[in-house]
């Protein structure tokens, strides 16, 4: 494989471990400074719960990838 073939398929490895991110992101609930604070509150817990739950292992991947 040439370096070039080889460069883009590991910087796909990580784009795709980037758009999980998103993904991740674009799942979760929407914070709204307008409610009432402790619904805030519990949507920003929620928010780092679920961030927490699935983006660890993504951000492990990339971690690996770069290393």
């Amino acid at each position: 494989m040439s370096f070039t073939g080889n460069f883009q398929c590991r910087s796909s490895v990580v784009l795709d471990l980037i758009g999980d991110l998103y993904d991740v992101e674009s799942d979760l609930p929407v914070w709204n400074p307008l409610h009432p604070e402790a619904e805030q509150h519990e949507c920003l817990l929620e928010r780092k719960r679920i961030r927490k739950e699935r983006s660890s292992s993504i951000v492990d991947g990339i971690s690996d990838w770069a290393i």
